[in-house]
């Protein structure tokens, strides 16, 4: 059997290849798209956060001043976005404040979209930012109700006494951030693309929009969010949900960032897809008694 999938490979790969050189138009289209996607939401909402968060775990040596590590990694990473919460989990993993255990079953509720890219580029691609807020508010309860009842193993921390020179930390981060900033850019133009092509096959808005939902989150949503003059309340269902789930594009962003931690990962996709439709079921609630829809 393994065999046989062996040699599936190489002809698969070809006929991936020749798929794309056929419709290379579509291939281009789709990456400038990706492209413009990252300059006018990605970059915005991800860069500054990212260069805040690494800076904060460096500078406290993982010491979150009585607050427990699960909630701080819940907040830096829901203030910041993905894929600050593994950042931030395995930054705490190595201070000595999480174990890799619970770090790796904290992980797919700690990832979140940012409120700046929710309210701001979710929000804006809706036409009201008050969607975008209730979005975002959905998207955060959805995990903390699965965050809440995981319990975390008490360690005796110590907090390192080495300081490190804020110059050589900022530097560091900023360094850090580049380094995530182009691989997201770079998967993302991946899956536009690849978006980019199917559609040339797909042809019903509404279910092309939940696959783009499910594979990426930033082409995804704005395409889901085009069919809000038609469809509205599928069209805020479908942001809710590619905003819970977060799309297979930013699961492989979250893998690529981490080391050290061990994550399953039919169990990220379960609990990531849990939380997804968490969090379209209270945008749905609040589209048809909130607004109407």
């Amino acid at each position: 059997m393994n065999q046989g999938f062996a040699r599936l490979k190489f002809p698969a790969a070809l006929f991936g290849v020749l798929l794309l050189l056929f419709h290379i138009s579509a291939v281009v289209e789709g990456v400038r798209g990706a492209l413009t996607v990252c300059a006018v939401s990605i970059i915005p909402s991800l860069f500054v956060f990212m260069i805040a968060a690494d800076l904060t775990v460096t500078l406290t040596a993982g010491d979150t001043c009585g607050l427990p590590p699960k909630y701080a990694v819940f907040l830096l990473g829901a203030l910041c976005g993905f894929p600050i919460g593994a950042v931030v989990c395995e930054r705490m993993t190595a201070a000595g404040a999480l174990s890799k255990e619970d770090a790796a079953r904290l992980l797919p509720f700690t990832n979140n979209a940012s409120p700046a890219f929710v309210i701001g580029a979710v929000g804006g691609m809706l036409g009201d930012r008050r969607l975008g807020v209730f979005i975002c508010a959905s998207q955060i309860l959805a995990s903390l109700l699965f965050l809440l009842p995981i319990r975390v193993k008490h360690r005796d921390f110590a907090p390192s006494a080495v300081q490190v020179p804020i110059g050589d930390a900022f530097f560091s981060a900023v360094d850090a951030a580049v380094r995530s900033i182009l691989r997201i850019s770079a998967l993302i133009c991946l899956f536009s693309a690849l978006l980019a092509v199917l559609r040339t096959y797909l042809h019903a808005p509404l279910f092309y929009a939940a696959l783009a939902a499910l594979l990426e989150i930033g082409s995804g949503t704005s395409f889901c969010a085009s069919l809000f003059p038609s469809a509205p309340f599928a069209a805020v269902a479908l942001c809710a949900f590619a905003c819970g789930w977060s799309g297979i594009c930013v699961h492989l962003q979250i893998l690529s960032t981490l080391k050290s931690i061990k994550v399953n990962r039919t169990g990220l996709l379960l609990c990531k897809a849990a939380q997804g439709l968490l969090t379209t079921f209270f945008a749905m609630i609040g589209c048809k008694f909130l607004f109407g829809y």
